[in-house]
């Protein structure tokens, strides 16, 4: 997903894959290529020569705002700013740009919205994008009319565009919205409960379960340990099983533990990639010691006890 802005994290369950900067062929450019593009601010090269030839150039972006009221549609000026970029990844299956609106349909999940945005109508052709309606511009960027790839609203234009629903002159929105597409090929849509579920195992009462928070209750756990060890441990707390796999989860645990805890002591939290495997790899070391096969639990044992056979045979563990 490519989004003409520079923070993906201020939309909702959205990762920033890199931040970067708008750019692309020159407007005045013939031959130039006509997409834009998100260029890396850290890039890396092959070999090289230092001087100009001939070739196809890539050049800056820049905002073309400057006969609007910039205030009336961002709350600021822009001026002919550069702009940044950001390119983001999502966990929706299916993700797709409607231009004309600023609304999902139903069945879809609103990522962001604003402006469609293109090259001048008098230019070289260029492609559509939605601008988000909270721009910025290139922190240390060029404020000064360079020019380069340029970014322009877009506005509806009558016959052969049929207005009504369009008015000519209009600026067009646009939206881009997403959806979970399961493997029965079932599509549903899925919005707070993203967030909601993580945030249920912090905050019970939101799913109306009548308990304290999992940072309480490992500091409970943490509150019967010697009081001599409570430190290293806060320094060691190791996370594992597939609920911890969800986003933002040790984040949210280490903050927590931070409230709770004094602010002198240093909380961290190890969250392997692996871990949601973490009891089972557990489980087949220890089952591989010598010293532990007193404690197997045969079939026939477990058919003719049942579970009560776990106490009898490793109530020493």
């Amino acid at each position: 997903m490519y989004k003409s802005f520079r923070d993906c994290m201020s939309v909702a369950y959205i990762d920033c894959v890199t931040n970067c900067f708008a750019a692309g062929s020159h407007y005045t450019s013939r031959g130039g290529a006509s997409t834009y593009l998100c260029l890396p601010e850290d890039p890396t090269w092959n070999r090289y020569e230092d001087q100009p030839q001939e070739s196809g150039k890539v050049w800056g972006a820049e905002y073309e705002f400057k006969y609007r009221n910039q205030q009336n549609f961002f709350g600021k000026d822009l001026g002919e700013q550069d702009v940044p970029c950001c390119v983001c990844s999502t966990s929706r299956t299916s993700v797709v740009m409607i231009p004309g609106r600023n609304l999902c349909y139903s069945g879809w999940t609103l990522e962001y919205d604003g402006y469609l945005t293109s090259g001048h109508d008098s230019h070289h052709a260029t492609e559509f994008v939605c601008l988000d309606g909270h721009p910025e511009a290139l922190k240390g960027g060029s404020k000064r009319n360079s020019n380069g790839k340029l970014f322009y609203f877009t506005e509806a234009q009558c016959d052969p565009l049929k207005c009504p629903p369009y008015v000519t002159g209009r600026e067009l929105t646009c939206a881009v919205c997403s959806k979970y597409e399961l493997s029965d090929g079932q599509s549903i849509s899925v919005g707070d409960e993203l967030f909601l579920c993580n945030e249920g195992l912090f905050k019970p009462e939101l799913l109306n379960v009548d308990s304290i928070g999992i940072h309480d209750h490992v500091f409970e756990s943490l509150m019967q340990c010697d009081i001599d060890t409570r430190r290293d441990i806060l320094a060691n707390v190791i996370i594992a099983g597939g609920t911890s796999l969800t986003s933002g989860f040790s984040e949210c645990l280490r903050k927590e533990l931070e409230v709770l805890c004094s602010k002198a002591t240093r909380v961290k939290i190890a969250a392997v990639p692996e871990r949601k495997m973490s009891s089972w790899f557990g489980g087949s070391i220890l089952a591989l010691l010598s010293s532990f096969q007193s404690q197997w639990i045969s079939k026939c044992e477990y058919e003719e006890f049942g579970p009560s056979i776990i106490y009898k045979k490793c109530h020493d563990l």
